[in-house]
């Protein structure tokens, strides 16, 4: 199976969640009570929508709530709705630093597609004809380098990274130095 076919497949099971978990709220009652949207923004916060498109969703949930009644009030529709508002709108400056040079740093637990995040962001910024460059700094972390090595490869983006064990810092300071 392809990146893009695993890709798709585990963005599907992500939506299926959250979609029945959206339904399972919305079905128990009739009203959108305060309990009923905190749970919502649970299942938002949960799906990565983060804080500020959250609470878009819930005020636009709260505001097509009073003014359709729960009759014609469809909560997946609204979000799409504000989810596809906001896209549309975007906020694109975070790449338009002129010849500057940016960095992305990612941070999080482990298990949580950090490396695959940072590939698919070195896919997309590379598609847009930016130079893109990756560092291993998860110098810890058996196979993290190697799978980063992998990625690195099939989008013929270079890699700076040090021996298992290395000092995380070290590597960061040698990419930065190196781009």
């Amino acid at each position: 199976m392809g990146f893009f076919s695993k890709l798709k497949e585990r963005l599907g099971k992500t939506q299926n969640k959250l979609v029945h978990e959206i339904k399972r709220i919305v079905s128990r009652s009739a009203r959108l009570t305060a309990d009923s949207a905190e749970e919502l923004e649970v299942a938002l916060l949960s799906a990565d929508f983060g804080m500020s498109m959250t609470t878009q969703i819930i005020a636009a949930t709260k505001k097509a709530y009073e003014t359709k009644g729960k009759g014609d009030f469809d909560f997946i529709q609204v979000a799409a709705d504000e989810v596809e508002k906001a896209l549309q709108k975007g906020d694109h400056t975070l790449l338009d630093q002129g010849d500057d040079l940016t960095v992305v740093s990612m941070v999080g637990v482990n298990g949580t597609g950090k490396t695959t995040t940072c590939a698919k962001l070195a896919h997309q910024l590379k598609a847009k004809g930016l130079s893109v460059g990756m560092a291993a700094c998860d110098t810890f972390r058996a196979a993290a380098i190697d799978q980063l090595k992998v990625w690195s490869e099939r989008l013929n983006v270079p890699l700076t990274a040090g021996d298992y064990g290395a000092d995380p810092a070290a590597v960061a300071h040698d990419a930065v130095s190196s781009a």
